[in-house]
Protein backbone atom coordinates (compact mmCIF):
# COMPACT_ATOMS: atom_id res chain seq x y z
CA UNK A 1 0.00 0.00 0.00
CA UNK A 2 2.71 2.72 0.65
CA UNK A 3 4.70 1.98 -2.58
CA UNK A 4 1.16 2.29 -4.09
CA UNK A 5 0.62 5.96 -2.25
CA UNK A 6 4.04 6.66 -2.98
CA UNK A 7 3.37 6.25 -6.75
CA UNK A 8 0.49 8.08 -7.30
CA UNK A 9 2.00 10.97 -4.61
CA UNK A 10 4.93 11.19 -7.30
CA UNK A 11 2.58 10.83 -10.09
CA UNK A 12 0.08 13.55 -8.45
CA UNK A 13 3.10 15.97 -8.09
CA UNK A 14 4.42 15.34 -11.95
CA UNK A 15 1.53 16.06 -13.56
CA UNK A 16 1.57 19.45 -11.36
CA UNK A 17 4.86 20.27 -12.81
CA UNK A 18 4.25 19.58 -16.36
CA UNK A 19 1.12 21.56 -16.40
CA UNK A 20 2.31 24.53 -14.15
CA UNK A 21 5.07 24.86 -16.50
CA UNK A 22 2.91 25.14 -19.51
CA UNK A 23 1.34 27.50 -17.57
CA UNK A 24 4.01 29.77 -16.40
CA UNK A 25 5.25 29.83 -19.77
CA UNK A 26 1.62 30.97 -21.47
CA UNK A 27 1.59 33.13 -18.46
CA UNK A 28 4.67 34.97 -19.21
CA UNK A 29 3.64 35.31 -22.86
CA UNK A 30 0.40 37.38 -21.47
CA UNK A 31 2.85 39.72 -20.20
CA UNK A 32 5.15 40.38 -23.15
CA UNK A 33 1.26 40.63 -25.01
CA UNK A 34 -0.38 42.97 -22.15
CA UNK A 35 2.73 45.46 -22.56
CA UNK A 36 0.75 46.23 -25.84
CA UNK A 37 -2.03 48.33 -23.36
CA UNK A 38 0.58 50.16 -21.59
CA UNK A 39 -0.48 53.36 -20.33
CA UNK A 40 -0.70 55.16 -16.78
CA UNK A 41 -2.24 52.05 -14.78
CA UNK A 42 1.11 50.12 -15.30
CA UNK A 43 3.35 52.64 -13.60
CA UNK A 44 0.77 53.66 -10.39
CA UNK A 45 -0.23 49.68 -10.09
CA UNK A 46 3.59 48.74 -10.13
CA UNK A 47 4.72 51.55 -7.67
CA UNK A 48 1.79 50.42 -5.82
CA UNK A 49 2.50 46.82 -5.90
CA UNK A 50 6.55 47.36 -5.06
CA UNK A 51 5.44 49.73 -1.89
CA UNK A 52 3.44 47.51 -0.53
CA UNK A 53 5.67 44.34 -0.76
CA UNK A 54 8.82 46.98 0.99
CA UNK A 55 6.35 47.71 3.77
CA UNK A 56 5.11 43.96 4.20
CA UNK A 57 8.81 42.94 4.05
CA UNK A 58 9.75 45.82 6.61
CA UNK A 59 6.77 44.90 8.73
CA UNK A 60 7.62 41.37 9.07
CA UNK A 61 10.95 42.02 10.41
CA UNK A 62 10.16 44.58 13.13
CA UNK A 63 10.26 44.07 16.72
CA UNK A 64 6.98 43.40 17.65
CA UNK A 65 4.65 40.44 18.18
CA UNK A 66 2.89 38.43 15.32
CA UNK A 67 -0.10 39.63 16.02
CA UNK A 68 1.04 42.94 15.60
CA UNK A 69 3.08 42.16 12.63
CA UNK A 70 -0.42 40.84 10.91
CA UNK A 71 -2.70 43.81 11.95
CA UNK A 72 0.17 45.84 9.50
CA UNK A 73 -0.51 43.53 6.69
CA UNK A 74 -3.56 43.16 6.84
CA UNK A 75 -4.39 47.33 6.66
CA UNK A 76 -1.89 47.32 3.41
CA UNK A 77 -4.30 44.67 1.97
CA UNK A 78 -7.05 46.91 3.27
CA UNK A 79 -5.54 50.18 1.81
CA UNK A 80 -5.01 48.37 -2.11
CA UNK A 81 -8.03 47.01 -1.93
CA UNK A 82 -10.08 50.36 -1.03
CA UNK A 83 -7.76 51.83 -3.60
CA UNK A 84 -9.21 49.92 -6.50
CA UNK A 85 -12.64 50.46 -4.95
CA UNK A 86 -12.18 53.65 -5.94
CA UNK A 87 -9.92 53.31 -8.71
CA UNK A 88 -13.17 51.35 -10.50
CA UNK A 89 -16.74 52.02 -10.06
CA UNK A 90 -17.73 48.44 -11.02
CA UNK A 91 -21.61 47.60 -11.22
CA UNK A 92 -23.48 44.06 -11.92
CA UNK A 93 -23.23 42.65 -15.28
CA UNK A 94 -24.07 39.90 -17.26
CA UNK A 95 -24.75 37.01 -14.89
CA UNK A 96 -23.87 39.19 -11.99
CA UNK A 97 -27.07 41.61 -13.70
CA UNK A 98 -29.22 39.17 -14.23
CA UNK A 99 -28.97 38.25 -10.15
CA UNK A 100 -29.25 41.50 -8.68
CA UNK A 101 -32.13 42.45 -11.01
CA UNK A 102 -33.82 39.15 -10.26
CA UNK A 103 -32.98 39.81 -6.63
CA UNK A 104 -35.12 42.81 -6.98
CA UNK A 105 -38.24 41.14 -8.84
CA UNK A 106 -38.20 38.29 -5.74
CA UNK A 107 -38.35 41.33 -3.03
CA UNK A 108 -41.83 42.49 -5.52
CA UNK A 109 -42.94 39.00 -4.97
CA UNK A 110 -42.09 37.44 -8.29
CA UNK A 111 -40.66 34.08 -7.83
CA UNK A 112 -41.47 32.91 -11.77
CA UNK A 113 -37.11 32.80 -12.20
CA UNK A 114 -36.37 30.14 -9.78
CA UNK A 115 -39.64 27.98 -12.10
CA UNK A 116 -39.25 25.91 -15.37
CA UNK A 117 -36.96 27.22 -17.89
CA UNK A 118 -36.48 30.52 -16.49
CA UNK A 119 -32.19 31.26 -15.52
CA UNK A 120 -32.07 29.82 -12.15
CA UNK A 121 -34.53 26.98 -12.87
CA UNK A 122 -31.89 26.35 -15.25
CA UNK A 123 -28.92 27.01 -12.83
CA UNK A 124 -30.51 26.61 -9.28
CA UNK A 125 -26.33 26.76 -7.51
CA UNK A 126 -27.03 30.25 -8.19
CA UNK A 127 -30.31 30.43 -5.90
CA UNK A 128 -28.27 31.49 -2.81
CA UNK A 129 -26.92 34.29 -4.04
CA UNK A 130 -29.77 35.77 -5.64
CA UNK A 131 -31.51 35.36 -2.43
CA UNK A 132 -28.41 36.62 -0.43
CA UNK A 133 -28.92 39.91 -2.99
CA UNK A 134 -32.65 40.30 -2.78
CA UNK A 135 -31.91 40.88 1.14
CA UNK A 136 -29.46 43.55 0.89
CA UNK A 137 -31.45 45.08 -1.96
CA UNK A 138 -34.40 44.58 0.64
CA UNK A 139 -32.60 45.80 3.68
CA UNK A 140 -30.60 48.97 1.83
CA UNK A 141 -32.97 50.11 -1.00
CA UNK A 142 -30.74 52.95 -2.25
CA UNK A 143 -27.14 52.00 -1.32
CA UNK A 144 -27.03 48.19 -1.96
CA UNK A 145 -23.96 48.10 -4.35
CA UNK A 146 -21.95 49.92 -1.74
CA UNK A 147 -23.08 47.20 0.72
CA UNK A 148 -22.48 44.48 -1.49
CA UNK A 149 -18.50 45.77 -1.93
CA UNK A 150 -18.06 46.49 1.57
CA UNK A 151 -19.10 42.71 2.50
CA UNK A 152 -16.78 41.39 -0.53
CA UNK A 153 -14.16 43.86 1.61
CA UNK A 154 -14.46 42.16 4.91
CA UNK A 155 -14.80 38.59 3.32
CA UNK A 156 -11.82 39.46 1.68
CA UNK A 157 -9.61 40.51 4.61
CA UNK A 158 -11.10 37.31 6.85
CA UNK A 159 -9.84 35.17 3.47
CA UNK A 160 -6.20 36.98 4.31
CA UNK A 161 -6.45 35.79 7.86
CA UNK A 162 -7.91 32.47 7.39
CA UNK A 163 -4.41 32.63 4.92
CA UNK A 164 -2.11 33.43 7.72
CA UNK A 165 -4.10 30.50 10.10
CA UNK A 166 -3.62 27.34 7.53
CA UNK A 167 0.09 28.77 6.38
CA UNK A 168 1.10 28.90 10.34
CA UNK A 169 -0.22 25.19 10.73
CA UNK A 170 1.10 24.21 7.86
CA UNK A 171 4.68 24.89 8.04
CA UNK A 172 4.61 25.88 11.60
CA UNK A 173 6.51 28.74 11.40
CA UNK A 174 5.19 32.54 11.83
CA UNK A 175 7.14 34.06 9.50
CA UNK A 176 6.20 32.28 6.68
CA UNK A 177 2.36 32.71 7.97
CA UNK A 178 2.92 36.41 7.59
CA UNK A 179 4.70 36.10 4.34
CA UNK A 180 1.49 34.13 3.11
CA UNK A 181 -0.66 37.09 4.21
CA UNK A 182 1.59 39.76 2.64
CA UNK A 183 1.54 37.58 -0.64
CA UNK A 184 -2.49 37.37 -0.82
CA UNK A 185 -2.56 41.02 -0.02
CA UNK A 186 -0.77 41.72 -2.69
CA UNK A 187 -2.44 38.50 -4.65
CA UNK A 188 -3.89 40.62 -8.16
CA UNK A 189 -7.27 38.58 -8.10
CA UNK A 190 -7.88 39.09 -4.42
CA UNK A 191 -7.73 42.88 -4.83
CA UNK A 192 -9.75 42.93 -8.31
CA UNK A 193 -12.58 40.90 -7.01
CA UNK A 194 -13.08 43.05 -4.36
CA UNK A 195 -15.78 45.15 -6.34
CA UNK A 196 -17.28 42.15 -8.28
CA UNK A 197 -20.73 41.19 -7.72
CA UNK A 198 -19.64 37.14 -8.02
CA UNK A 199 -20.86 34.59 -5.09
CA UNK A 200 -17.21 33.50 -5.02
CA UNK A 201 -16.06 36.24 -2.51
CA UNK A 202 -18.60 35.32 -0.25
CA UNK A 203 -17.88 31.47 -0.82
CA UNK A 204 -13.77 31.80 -0.57
CA UNK A 205 -14.07 32.46 3.51
CA UNK A 206 -16.21 29.24 4.08
CA UNK A 207 -13.87 26.91 2.21
CA UNK A 208 -10.45 28.13 4.21
CA UNK A 209 -12.70 27.53 7.03
CA UNK A 210 -13.67 24.39 6.61
CA UNK A 211 -9.31 24.22 5.46
CA UNK A 212 -8.67 24.89 8.72
CA UNK A 213 -11.08 22.53 10.55
CA UNK A 214 -9.55 19.63 8.77
CA UNK A 215 -6.31 20.62 9.17
CA UNK A 216 -7.08 20.62 12.52
CA UNK A 217 -8.63 17.58 12.72
CA UNK A 218 -6.35 15.63 10.91
CA UNK A 219 -3.28 16.89 13.62
CA UNK A 220 -5.17 15.99 16.92
CA UNK A 221 -7.18 13.67 19.66
CA UNK A 222 -11.08 13.76 19.61
CA UNK A 223 -11.25 15.28 16.42
CA UNK A 224 -15.11 13.63 15.38
CA UNK A 225 -16.62 17.33 16.03
CA UNK A 226 -14.02 19.04 13.89
CA UNK A 227 -14.67 16.39 11.00
CA UNK A 228 -18.69 17.51 11.57
CA UNK A 229 -18.06 21.53 11.74
CA UNK A 230 -15.23 21.18 8.43
CA UNK A 231 -18.36 19.65 6.23
CA UNK A 232 -20.76 22.28 7.30
CA UNK A 233 -18.73 25.21 6.93
CA UNK A 234 -17.58 23.28 3.49
CA UNK A 235 -21.50 23.04 2.68
CA UNK A 236 -22.26 26.49 3.59
CA UNK A 237 -19.59 27.44 1.40
CA UNK A 238 -21.09 25.70 -1.27
CA UNK A 239 -24.28 27.26 -1.01
CA UNK A 240 -22.41 30.38 -2.50
CA UNK A 241 -20.37 28.19 -5.29
CA UNK A 242 -21.29 24.78 -5.70
CA UNK A 243 -18.15 23.55 -6.66
CA UNK A 244 -17.18 22.51 -3.26
CA UNK A 245 -17.39 18.66 -3.48
CA UNK A 246 -14.13 18.93 -5.20
CA UNK A 247 -12.79 19.98 -1.92
CA UNK A 248 -14.80 17.08 0.21
CA UNK A 249 -13.10 14.58 -2.73
CA UNK A 250 -10.29 15.94 -1.32
CA UNK A 251 -10.42 15.43 1.92
CA UNK A 252 -11.46 11.97 1.72
CA UNK A 253 -8.73 10.96 -0.27
CA UNK A 254 -6.46 12.25 2.08
CA UNK A 255 -7.64 10.34 4.67
CA UNK A 256 -8.10 6.99 2.80
CA UNK A 257 -3.80 7.92 1.69
CA UNK A 258 -2.39 9.86 3.96
CA UNK A 259 -3.96 9.47 7.51
CA UNK A 260 -2.28 6.36 9.35
CA UNK A 261 -5.30 5.68 11.32
CA UNK A 262 -7.11 2.35 11.19
CA UNK A 263 -9.60 1.66 8.65
CA UNK A 264 -12.70 1.63 10.89
CA UNK A 265 -11.40 5.46 12.77
CA UNK A 266 -10.69 6.48 8.42
CA UNK A 267 -14.50 5.37 7.81
CA UNK A 268 -15.88 7.13 10.67
CA UNK A 269 -14.16 10.56 9.97
CA UNK A 270 -14.99 10.04 5.94
CA UNK A 271 -18.33 9.18 7.22
CA UNK A 272 -19.21 11.97 9.31
CA UNK A 273 -17.56 14.83 6.64
CA UNK A 274 -20.09 13.48 3.97
CA UNK A 275 -22.87 13.14 6.47
CA UNK A 276 -22.60 16.62 7.79
CA UNK A 277 -22.01 18.05 4.52
CA UNK A 278 -25.07 16.37 2.80
CA UNK A 279 -27.43 17.10 5.05
CA UNK A 280 -26.97 20.73 5.54
CA UNK A 281 -26.99 20.75 1.74
CA UNK A 282 -30.14 19.01 1.84
CA UNK A 283 -31.79 20.87 4.22
CA UNK A 284 -31.32 24.02 2.98
CA UNK A 285 -32.52 23.12 -0.46
CA UNK A 286 -35.41 20.90 0.40
CA UNK A 287 -36.73 23.45 2.43
CA UNK A 288 -36.48 26.61 0.06
CA UNK A 289 -38.65 24.18 -2.35
CA UNK A 290 -41.20 23.15 0.89
CA UNK A 291 -41.57 26.87 0.46
CA UNK A 292 -42.27 27.26 -2.86
CA UNK A 293 -38.89 29.27 -3.47
CA UNK A 294 -37.97 27.40 -5.95
CA UNK A 295 -38.99 24.41 -8.16
CA UNK A 296 -35.83 22.02 -8.02
CA UNK A 297 -33.02 21.27 -6.05
CA UNK A 298 -30.05 23.14 -5.58
CA UNK A 299 -27.73 20.45 -7.24
CA UNK A 300 -29.77 19.75 -10.23
CA UNK A 301 -32.42 21.88 -12.70
CA UNK A 302 -34.33 22.14 -15.65
CA UNK A 303 -30.85 22.05 -17.76
CA UNK A 304 -28.80 18.60 -17.89
CA UNK A 305 -25.64 19.32 -15.89
CA UNK A 306 -23.78 17.41 -19.11
CA UNK A 307 -24.40 20.61 -21.14
CA UNK A 308 -21.37 21.81 -19.14
CA UNK A 309 -19.24 19.46 -20.46
CA UNK A 310 -21.07 20.10 -23.93
CA UNK A 311 -19.78 23.20 -24.12
CA UNK A 312 -16.08 22.14 -22.64
CA UNK A 313 -16.18 19.75 -25.66
CA UNK A 314 -16.04 22.92 -27.95
CA UNK A 315 -12.80 22.74 -29.56
CA UNK A 316 -13.40 26.03 -31.30
CA UNK A 317 -13.83 28.51 -28.54
CA UNK A 318 -11.33 26.32 -26.38
CA UNK A 319 -14.24 24.57 -24.11
CA UNK A 320 -15.60 28.19 -23.07
CA UNK A 321 -19.01 29.59 -23.45
CA UNK A 322 -20.09 29.40 -27.52
CA UNK A 323 -22.74 30.12 -29.62
CA UNK A 324 -23.19 26.88 -31.23
CA UNK A 325 -23.67 24.84 -28.42
CA UNK A 326 -25.98 27.71 -26.60
CA UNK A 327 -28.11 27.25 -29.62
CA UNK A 328 -28.03 23.13 -29.58
CA UNK A 329 -29.24 24.09 -26.09
CA UNK A 330 -31.51 26.67 -26.31
CA UNK A 331 -33.84 24.53 -29.30
CA UNK A 332 -33.98 21.49 -26.43
CA UNK A 333 -34.33 23.34 -23.04
CA UNK A 334 -37.74 22.10 -22.72
CA UNK A 335 -36.95 18.23 -23.37
CA UNK A 336 -34.70 17.19 -20.52
CA UNK A 337 -33.75 13.44 -21.19
CA UNK A 338 -33.45 14.49 -25.14
CA UNK A 339 -31.06 17.43 -24.51
CA UNK A 340 -29.17 15.05 -22.13
CA UNK A 341 -29.04 12.16 -24.50
CA UNK A 342 -28.13 14.46 -27.74
CA UNK A 343 -25.67 16.42 -25.86
CA UNK A 344 -23.48 12.83 -24.57
CA UNK A 345 -24.11 12.16 -28.22
CA UNK A 346 -22.42 15.08 -29.66
CA UNK A 347 -19.31 14.69 -26.66
CA UNK A 348 -18.92 11.05 -27.85
CA UNK A 349 -18.39 12.06 -31.52
CA UNK A 350 -16.12 14.96 -30.85
CA UNK A 351 -14.05 12.95 -28.65
CA UNK A 352 -14.10 10.02 -31.14
CA UNK A 353 -13.33 12.05 -34.19
CA UNK A 354 -10.25 13.61 -32.82
CA UNK A 355 -6.88 12.34 -32.83
CA UNK A 356 -4.90 12.43 -29.86
CA UNK A 357 -2.82 14.68 -30.41
CA UNK A 358 -5.34 17.51 -31.27
CA UNK A 359 -6.95 16.40 -28.16
CA UNK A 360 -4.02 16.98 -26.34
CA UNK A 361 -3.56 20.32 -27.46
CA UNK A 362 -6.72 21.42 -26.87
CA UNK A 363 -6.86 20.15 -23.37
CA UNK A 364 -3.27 22.08 -22.91
CA UNK A 365 -4.82 25.02 -24.60
CA UNK A 366 -8.05 24.68 -22.22
CA UNK A 367 -6.16 24.74 -19.25
CA UNK A 368 -4.22 27.65 -20.03
CA UNK A 369 -7.42 29.52 -20.50
CA UNK A 370 -8.48 28.93 -17.06
CA UNK A 371 -5.56 29.24 -15.09
CA UNK A 372 -2.78 31.86 -16.60
CA UNK A 373 -4.75 34.82 -16.13
CA UNK A 374 -2.85 37.09 -13.63
CA UNK A 375 -5.71 38.23 -12.28
CA UNK A 376 -8.57 35.62 -12.97
CA UNK A 377 -10.40 37.82 -15.26
CA UNK A 378 -10.89 40.01 -12.24
CA UNK A 379 -10.44 43.40 -13.94
CA UNK A 380 -12.35 42.38 -16.92
CA UNK A 381 -15.64 41.64 -14.83
CA UNK A 382 -14.88 45.56 -12.66
CA UNK A 383 -14.05 46.79 -15.47
CA UNK A 384 -16.97 45.49 -17.87
CA UNK A 385 -19.77 48.08 -18.95
CA UNK A 386 -18.11 50.64 -16.66
CA UNK A 387 -17.78 53.95 -18.90
CA UNK A 388 -13.80 54.11 -19.14
CA UNK A 389 -13.63 57.79 -18.33
CA UNK A 390 -14.97 57.03 -14.98
CA UNK A 391 -12.20 55.20 -14.03
CA UNK A 392 -8.84 57.02 -12.64
CA UNK A 393 -6.60 54.41 -13.75
CA UNK A 394 -8.55 51.85 -16.29
CA UNK A 395 -6.79 48.85 -17.33
CA UNK A 396 -6.48 48.56 -21.30
CA UNK A 397 -8.30 46.05 -23.66
CA UNK A 398 -5.95 44.04 -25.27
CA UNK A 399 -6.73 43.57 -29.60
CA UNK A 400 -5.46 40.55 -29.81
CA UNK A 401 -7.39 38.88 -26.99
CA UNK A 402 -10.13 41.11 -26.49
CA UNK A 403 -9.86 41.52 -22.38
CA UNK A 404 -7.89 43.90 -20.13
CA UNK A 405 -5.10 42.50 -18.78
CA UNK A 406 -2.59 43.96 -16.21
CA UNK A 407 1.38 43.97 -16.72
CA UNK A 408 1.87 44.23 -13.49
CA UNK A 409 -1.06 42.05 -12.23
CA UNK A 410 0.61 39.54 -14.40
CA UNK A 411 3.81 39.52 -13.13
CA UNK A 412 2.89 39.08 -10.12
CA UNK A 413 1.61 36.05 -10.83
CA UNK A 414 3.68 34.48 -12.53
CA UNK A 415 6.10 34.68 -9.88
CA UNK A 416 3.70 32.79 -7.40
CA UNK A 417 3.38 30.36 -9.70
CA UNK A 418 7.27 29.75 -9.65
CA UNK A 419 7.31 29.63 -6.45
CA UNK A 420 4.89 26.91 -6.49
CA UNK A 421 6.94 25.23 -9.10
CA UNK A 422 9.99 25.76 -6.66
CA UNK A 423 7.99 24.15 -3.94
CA UNK A 424 7.64 20.54 -5.90
CA UNK A 425 11.42 20.57 -5.86
CA UNK A 426 11.41 20.42 -1.98
CA UNK A 427 11.42 16.84 -1.30
CA UNK A 428 12.33 17.63 2.58
CA UNK A 429 9.63 19.72 3.50
CA UNK A 430 7.11 17.22 0.82
CA UNK A 431 8.23 14.54 2.88
CA UNK A 432 8.09 16.05 6.60
CA UNK A 433 5.22 18.22 5.64
CA UNK A 434 2.07 15.64 4.65
CA UNK A 435 -1.18 17.75 4.92
CA UNK A 436 0.56 19.94 2.31
CA UNK A 437 -0.10 16.94 -0.51
CA UNK A 438 -4.16 17.93 0.69
CA UNK A 439 -3.25 21.42 -0.97
CA UNK A 440 -1.92 19.32 -4.64
CA UNK A 441 -4.76 17.03 -4.26
CA UNK A 442 -7.30 19.94 -4.46
CA UNK A 443 -5.47 22.27 -7.16
CA UNK A 444 -5.66 18.61 -9.14
CA UNK A 445 -9.09 18.10 -8.49
CA UNK A 446 -9.90 21.56 -9.91
CA UNK A 447 -7.54 21.47 -12.32
CA UNK A 448 -9.19 18.51 -13.86
CA UNK A 449 -12.64 19.18 -13.37
CA UNK A 450 -12.52 22.40 -15.33
CA UNK A 451 -10.51 20.59 -18.16
CA UNK A 452 -14.24 18.53 -18.45
CA UNK A 453 -16.33 21.36 -17.45
CA UNK A 454 -17.14 24.77 -19.59
CA UNK A 455 -13.84 26.80 -19.27
CA UNK A 456 -13.64 30.10 -17.98
CA UNK A 457 -10.72 32.15 -16.59
CA UNK A 458 -13.19 33.49 -13.65
CA UNK A 459 -13.75 29.80 -12.05
CA UNK A 460 -10.18 29.67 -10.89
CA UNK A 461 -10.77 32.32 -8.83
CA UNK A 462 -11.94 30.19 -6.01
CA UNK A 463 -9.56 28.28 -5.50
CA UNK A 464 -6.94 30.53 -6.60
CA UNK A 465 -5.37 30.81 -2.64
CA UNK A 466 -4.12 27.48 -2.91
CA UNK A 467 -1.22 28.93 -4.49
CA UNK A 468 -0.46 31.30 -2.14
CA UNK A 469 -0.42 28.06 0.31
CA UNK A 470 1.51 26.01 -2.47
CA UNK A 471 4.20 29.14 -2.84
CA UNK A 472 5.53 29.20 0.68
CA UNK A 473 6.86 26.12 -0.27
CA UNK A 474 9.09 27.60 -2.42
CA UNK A 475 10.39 30.24 -0.49
CA UNK A 476 10.84 27.60 1.96
CA UNK A 477 12.99 25.92 -0.85
CA UNK A 478 14.93 28.99 -2.55
CA UNK A 479 15.88 29.74 1.63
CA UNK A 480 17.02 25.98 2.33
CA UNK A 481 18.92 26.64 -1.03
CA UNK A 482 20.37 29.92 -0.12
CA UNK A 483 21.96 28.43 2.89
CA UNK A 484 23.15 25.32 1.37
CA UNK A 485 25.13 27.51 -0.97
CA UNK A 486 26.53 29.64 1.60
CA UNK A 487 27.40 26.60 3.76
CA UNK A 488 29.48 25.29 0.99
CA UNK A 489 31.37 28.73 0.06
CA UNK A 490 32.40 28.97 3.72
CA UNK A 491 33.25 25.42 3.62
CA UNK A 492 35.71 25.98 0.08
Amino acid sequence: MAKLINKFTTFMRGSIIFLLIIDVIVAVGLIGISIEGFNTSVLVFGFTALLAAFLGYKFININTSSKNKLVLILIIGLSLRVLWLLNVNSIPTSDFKIIFDSAGNFINGDRSMFYGTSYFGRFPHLTIITLYMAFIRYMFPVSNLLIVKLINLICSILVLILIYYITNKLYMNKEYALKGALIGAIFPPFISYVGVFCSENLAMPFYLLSICLFLNAVQIKNKLRLYILCGVTLALGNLFRMVAVIVLVSYVIYILMYLRNKLFEKFKEISLLIASYAIIICIISSTLQILRITEYPLWKGSEPNITSVLKGTNYNSLGAWNAEDAKIIDDNIGNYEGLENLSKKIIRERLANTSFFKLGIFYLEKFSLVWSAGDCSGVLWSQKDVNENTIMFPVKELKNINIPLSTIFQIIYVLVLMLVLAGLFNKSTLKLIREINLFYLILCGYGLTYLITEAQPRYSYIISWVFIILAINGLNYIKIFRNSFVFSNEFL
